[in-house]
C-alpha cells in the first residue's frame, strides 16, 4: 500500500471493492454487453462498481447519485 495512504483508508477500498464485486458477479451475474443500474454512484461501493462494470464489459452504466439538495 502507498505511504501517503492511511491504513484505515487502504482497508475500506477493499471492502468497498469486495462489495461492489460481489453484488456485480455473484448477485447480479453482469454478463458483457448487458446494462447495469447503479444506485449511490458517488459513495464508495457506487464508484467502484461503476469501474468494475466497465471493466466486465457492460454496455451501457446508469448511476444516480443525489442529496436533498
Amino acid at each position: 500500500m502507498p505511504e501517503e495512504i492511511e491504513f484505515v483508508s487502504g482497508a475500506a477500498i477493499q471492502i468497498h471493492g469486495l462489495t461492489a464485486f460481489h453484488m456485480l458477479k455473484t448477485v447480479a451475474q453482469l454478463k458483457p454487453g448487458q446494462s447495469v443500474l447503479v444506485n449511490a454512484a458517488a459513495g464508495g461501493v457506487g464508484s467502484v462498481a461503476v469501474q468494475l462494470a466497465k471493466i466486465f464489459g457492460a454496455s451501457q452504466i446508469v448511476a444516480t447519485a443525489g442529496s436533498s439538495d
